[in-house]
Protein backbone atom coordinates (compact mmCIF):
# COMPACT_ATOMS: atom_id res chain seq x y z
CA UNK A 1 0.00 0.00 0.00
CA UNK A 2 3.14 2.45 0.73
CA UNK A 3 4.59 1.78 -1.83
CA UNK A 4 1.31 2.27 -3.97
CA UNK A 5 1.28 5.57 -2.78
CA UNK A 6 4.61 6.65 -3.25
CA UNK A 7 4.23 5.96 -6.69
CA UNK A 8 0.97 7.59 -7.16
CA UNK A 9 2.92 10.56 -5.35
CA UNK A 10 5.74 10.46 -7.77
CA UNK A 11 3.41 10.13 -10.85
CA UNK A 12 1.72 14.05 -9.47
CA UNK A 13 4.80 15.29 -9.22
CA UNK A 14 6.65 13.76 -12.36
CA UNK A 15 2.90 15.48 -13.92
CA UNK A 16 3.57 19.04 -12.16
CA UNK A 17 7.27 19.17 -13.27
CA UNK A 18 6.09 18.16 -16.65
CA UNK A 19 3.15 20.92 -16.64
CA UNK A 20 5.41 23.31 -15.08
CA UNK A 21 7.86 23.27 -18.17
CA UNK A 22 4.51 23.48 -20.31
CA UNK A 23 3.73 26.96 -18.97
CA UNK A 24 7.58 28.13 -18.99
CA UNK A 25 7.70 27.22 -22.61
CA UNK A 26 4.66 28.82 -23.11
CA UNK A 27 5.43 32.10 -20.89
CA UNK A 28 9.11 31.88 -23.33
CA UNK A 29 7.12 31.49 -26.54
CA UNK A 30 5.38 34.59 -25.38
CA UNK A 31 7.93 36.38 -24.40
CA UNK A 32 9.54 35.81 -27.37
CA UNK A 33 6.67 36.91 -29.39
CA UNK A 34 6.72 40.03 -27.88
CA UNK A 35 10.62 40.75 -28.20
CA UNK A 36 9.93 40.35 -31.85
CA UNK A 37 7.32 42.60 -32.37
CA UNK A 38 9.04 44.92 -30.25
CA UNK A 39 11.89 44.81 -32.25
CA UNK A 40 9.95 44.78 -35.51
CA UNK A 41 8.23 48.22 -34.23
CA UNK A 42 11.15 49.81 -34.00
CA UNK A 43 12.82 49.01 -37.03
CA UNK A 44 9.44 50.17 -38.73
CA UNK A 45 9.90 53.34 -36.78
CA UNK A 46 13.46 53.76 -37.52
CA UNK A 47 12.62 53.50 -41.34
CA UNK A 48 9.99 55.97 -41.25
CA UNK A 49 12.29 58.54 -38.91
CA UNK A 50 15.16 58.05 -42.22
CA UNK A 51 12.44 58.74 -44.48
CA UNK A 52 10.94 61.67 -43.03
CA UNK A 53 14.54 62.75 -42.75
CA UNK A 54 15.45 62.02 -45.95
CA UNK A 55 12.20 64.07 -46.94
CA UNK A 56 13.29 66.79 -45.05
CA UNK A 57 16.80 66.92 -46.74
CA UNK A 58 14.86 67.02 -50.26
CA UNK A 59 12.80 69.39 -49.55
CA UNK A 60 15.32 71.60 -48.47
CA UNK A 61 17.22 71.17 -51.34
CA UNK A 62 14.13 72.27 -53.80
CA UNK A 63 13.98 75.31 -51.52
CA UNK A 64 17.79 76.18 -51.86
CA UNK A 65 17.83 75.57 -55.86
CA UNK A 66 14.40 77.75 -56.09
CA UNK A 67 16.20 80.43 -53.83
CA UNK A 68 19.14 80.67 -56.33
CA UNK A 69 17.04 80.26 -59.47
CA UNK A 70 14.95 83.27 -58.11
CA UNK A 71 17.99 85.35 -56.80
CA UNK A 72 19.64 84.50 -61.09
CA UNK A 73 16.58 85.39 -62.43
CA UNK A 74 16.39 88.52 -60.84
CA UNK A 75 20.47 89.15 -61.08
CA UNK A 76 20.08 88.32 -65.54
CA UNK A 77 16.92 90.99 -64.92
CA UNK A 78 19.00 93.58 -63.84
CA UNK A 79 21.65 93.25 -65.77
CA UNK A 80 19.28 92.99 -69.07
CA UNK A 81 17.85 96.32 -67.87
CA UNK A 82 21.45 97.96 -66.95
CA UNK A 83 22.34 96.95 -70.94
CA UNK A 84 19.03 98.50 -71.96
CA UNK A 85 19.54 101.51 -70.19
CA UNK A 86 23.49 101.61 -71.12
CA UNK A 87 22.71 100.99 -74.75
CA UNK A 88 19.83 103.14 -74.95
CA UNK A 89 22.05 106.20 -73.77
CA UNK A 90 24.77 104.95 -75.91
CA UNK A 91 22.78 105.68 -78.31
CA UNK A 92 20.84 108.42 -77.82
CA UNK A 93 24.65 110.23 -77.24
CA UNK A 94 25.48 109.19 -80.54
CA UNK A 95 22.47 110.44 -82.10
CA UNK A 96 22.81 113.52 -80.17
CA UNK A 97 26.44 114.18 -81.04
CA UNK A 98 25.84 113.18 -84.69
CA UNK A 99 23.13 115.73 -85.11
CA UNK A 100 24.87 118.26 -83.38
CA UNK A 101 27.80 117.87 -85.73
CA UNK A 102 25.40 118.09 -88.27
CA UNK A 103 24.12 121.67 -87.42
CA UNK A 104 27.20 122.63 -86.54
CA UNK A 105 28.53 122.19 -90.63
CA UNK A 106 25.10 123.38 -91.36
CA UNK A 107 25.65 126.49 -89.81
CA UNK A 108 29.13 127.52 -90.62
CA UNK A 109 28.54 126.37 -94.39
CA UNK A 110 25.09 128.72 -94.19
CA UNK A 111 27.61 131.42 -92.04
CA UNK A 112 29.67 131.96 -95.37
CA UNK A 113 26.74 132.81 -97.33
CA UNK A 114 24.36 134.49 -95.51
CA UNK A 115 23.13 134.35 -91.37
CA UNK A 116 20.07 131.70 -91.67
CA UNK A 117 18.24 132.24 -88.43
CA UNK A 118 15.98 129.91 -89.60
CA UNK A 119 18.77 126.96 -88.84
CA UNK A 120 19.15 128.13 -85.26
CA UNK A 121 15.27 127.94 -85.00
CA UNK A 122 15.95 124.36 -86.19
CA UNK A 123 18.45 123.42 -83.77
CA UNK A 124 16.32 124.55 -80.97
CA UNK A 125 13.85 122.01 -81.94
CA UNK A 126 15.92 119.63 -82.68
CA UNK A 127 17.66 119.87 -78.83
CA UNK A 128 14.40 119.87 -77.94
CA UNK A 129 13.55 116.73 -79.56
CA UNK A 130 16.50 114.94 -78.16
CA UNK A 131 15.70 116.29 -74.18
CA UNK A 132 11.99 114.92 -74.86
CA UNK A 133 13.44 111.73 -76.13
CA UNK A 134 15.69 111.50 -72.72
CA UNK A 135 12.68 111.79 -70.64
CA UNK A 136 11.26 109.28 -72.18
CA UNK A 137 13.81 107.42 -71.90
CA UNK A 138 13.98 107.54 -68.21
CA UNK A 139 10.40 106.89 -67.57
CA UNK A 140 10.78 103.86 -70.05
CA UNK A 141 13.93 102.67 -67.49
CA UNK A 142 11.98 103.26 -64.77
CA UNK A 143 8.59 101.44 -65.69
CA UNK A 144 11.09 98.67 -66.69
CA UNK A 145 12.56 98.60 -63.16
CA UNK A 146 9.38 98.74 -61.99
CA UNK A 147 8.19 95.78 -63.95
CA UNK A 148 10.92 94.04 -62.69
CA UNK A 149 10.18 94.92 -59.09
CA UNK A 150 7.02 93.30 -59.64
CA UNK A 151 7.83 89.99 -61.16
CA UNK A 152 10.33 89.68 -58.78
CA UNK A 153 8.05 90.32 -55.98
CA UNK A 154 5.67 87.53 -57.56
CA UNK A 155 8.30 84.80 -57.86
CA UNK A 156 9.02 85.58 -54.16
CA UNK A 157 5.47 85.30 -53.70
CA UNK A 158 4.62 82.09 -56.02
CA UNK A 159 7.63 80.65 -53.65
CA UNK A 160 6.43 81.48 -50.32
CA UNK A 161 2.63 79.86 -51.38
CA UNK A 162 4.94 76.44 -52.51
CA UNK A 163 6.99 76.45 -49.22
CA UNK A 164 3.43 76.80 -47.11
CA UNK A 165 1.84 74.11 -49.31
CA UNK A 166 5.23 71.77 -48.69
CA UNK A 167 4.97 72.63 -44.79
CA UNK A 168 1.60 71.46 -44.75
CA UNK A 169 1.41 68.76 -46.43
CA UNK A 170 4.83 67.89 -44.49
CA UNK A 171 2.38 68.33 -41.25
CA UNK A 172 -0.43 65.95 -42.60
CA UNK A 173 2.45 63.57 -43.38
CA UNK A 174 3.31 63.59 -39.79
CA UNK A 175 0.01 63.49 -38.38
CA UNK A 176 -0.72 60.50 -40.59
CA UNK A 177 2.47 58.16 -39.40
CA UNK A 178 1.62 59.06 -35.88
CA UNK A 179 -1.73 57.96 -36.24
CA UNK A 180 -0.62 54.99 -37.88
CA UNK A 181 1.86 54.24 -35.42
CA UNK A 182 -0.98 54.56 -32.21
CA UNK A 183 -3.30 52.13 -34.48
CA UNK A 184 -0.22 49.67 -34.28
CA UNK A 185 0.62 49.76 -30.79
CA UNK A 186 -3.07 49.60 -30.30
CA UNK A 187 -3.28 46.45 -32.11
CA UNK A 188 -0.29 45.28 -30.37
CA UNK A 189 -2.01 45.59 -27.10
CA UNK A 190 -4.95 43.85 -28.20
CA UNK A 191 -2.98 40.90 -28.71
CA UNK A 192 -1.01 41.28 -25.50
CA UNK A 193 -4.03 41.45 -23.33
CA UNK A 194 -5.72 38.32 -25.26
CA UNK A 195 -2.57 36.45 -24.37
CA UNK A 196 -2.35 38.04 -20.58
CA UNK A 197 -2.98 35.56 -17.98
CA UNK A 198 -2.60 36.99 -14.86
CA UNK A 199 -5.02 40.15 -13.49
CA UNK A 200 -2.00 42.79 -13.31
CA UNK A 201 -0.78 41.83 -16.69
CA UNK A 202 -4.22 43.05 -18.04
CA UNK A 203 -4.49 45.94 -15.75
CA UNK A 204 -1.13 47.13 -16.81
CA UNK A 205 -1.92 46.48 -20.83
CA UNK A 206 -5.34 48.79 -20.16
CA UNK A 207 -3.20 51.13 -18.83
CA UNK A 208 -1.42 51.57 -21.72
CA UNK A 209 -4.98 51.41 -23.88
CA UNK A 210 -6.15 54.08 -22.21
CA UNK A 211 -3.19 56.19 -22.86
CA UNK A 212 -3.20 54.94 -26.14
CA UNK A 213 -6.72 56.86 -26.37
CA UNK A 214 -5.40 59.58 -24.75
CA UNK A 215 -3.07 60.39 -27.34
CA UNK A 216 -5.63 59.53 -30.10
CA UNK A 217 -7.40 62.08 -29.05
CA UNK A 218 -4.57 64.93 -28.30
CA UNK A 219 -3.77 63.65 -32.17
CA UNK A 220 -7.45 64.31 -33.25
CA UNK A 221 -7.66 67.82 -31.57
CA UNK A 222 -4.24 68.67 -33.54
CA UNK A 223 -5.70 67.62 -36.80
CA UNK A 224 -8.98 70.12 -35.86
CA UNK A 225 -6.55 72.91 -34.75
CA UNK A 226 -4.88 72.59 -37.78
CA UNK A 227 -8.12 72.63 -40.34
CA UNK A 228 -9.44 75.53 -38.67
CA UNK A 229 -6.31 77.28 -38.65
CA UNK A 230 -6.14 76.73 -42.32
CA UNK A 231 -9.74 78.17 -42.54
CA UNK A 232 -9.15 81.72 -41.02
CA UNK A 233 -5.66 82.23 -42.31
CA UNK A 234 -6.80 82.60 -45.76
CA UNK A 235 -6.93 85.89 -47.99
CA UNK A 236 -4.49 87.06 -50.70
CA UNK A 237 -4.43 90.40 -52.52
CA UNK A 238 -3.60 90.97 -55.84
CA UNK A 239 -1.44 93.53 -57.99
CA UNK A 240 -1.03 94.21 -61.09
CA UNK A 241 -0.03 97.08 -63.78
CA UNK A 242 -2.67 97.89 -66.63
CA UNK A 243 0.45 99.67 -68.81
CA UNK A 244 0.05 99.51 -72.61
CA UNK A 245 3.39 97.95 -74.15
CA UNK A 246 4.53 96.23 -71.07
CA UNK A 247 4.65 93.08 -69.20
CA UNK A 248 2.82 93.92 -66.26
CA UNK A 249 0.86 91.23 -64.64
CA UNK A 250 -1.93 90.29 -62.09
CA UNK A 251 0.06 89.21 -58.62
CA UNK A 252 -0.21 86.08 -57.42
CA UNK A 253 -2.64 85.74 -53.93
CA UNK A 254 -0.68 85.50 -50.68
CA UNK A 255 -0.96 81.88 -49.52
CA UNK A 256 -3.08 81.60 -46.54
CA UNK A 257 -0.93 80.97 -43.15
CA UNK A 258 -2.53 78.40 -40.71
CA UNK A 259 -1.73 78.17 -37.06
CA UNK A 260 -2.24 76.00 -34.23
CA UNK A 261 -1.45 76.67 -30.71
CA UNK A 262 0.91 74.34 -28.20
CA UNK A 263 0.51 71.40 -28.91
CA UNK A 264 -0.90 68.88 -26.10
CA UNK A 265 1.88 66.62 -25.14
CA UNK A 266 1.99 63.07 -22.83
CA UNK A 267 4.91 61.48 -21.63
CA UNK A 268 6.93 65.44 -21.57
CA UNK A 269 7.03 65.45 -25.44
CA UNK A 270 5.19 66.57 -28.48
CA UNK A 271 4.63 62.88 -29.83
CA UNK A 272 1.81 61.57 -28.47
CA UNK A 273 3.72 57.84 -28.61
CA UNK A 274 5.03 59.56 -25.61
CA UNK A 275 5.45 56.45 -22.42
CA UNK A 276 4.02 53.84 -24.89
CA UNK A 277 7.29 52.66 -26.63
CA UNK A 278 7.88 49.67 -25.97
Amino acid sequence: MAARHDSVLVAFAELEKLEAQRVQKLEEERQRLLEEQRKLRERERAARAKQAALALADRRRREQAEAEAREALAREERIRIAEAEARSRSEAETHLRREQMRLDAQVEIAARKQRPYWLYGLAGVLAAGVIVGGVSLRAKVAENREIAAERAAQATALADEVHAREQAEAEVESLAARAEALDERARGLEKALAAAETEAEREALLEKQAEVERARGVLRRERQGGRGGGRQGGGGRQGGSGRQGGSGSAGKANPGTSGRANPLTIGGGEDPLGNLAG
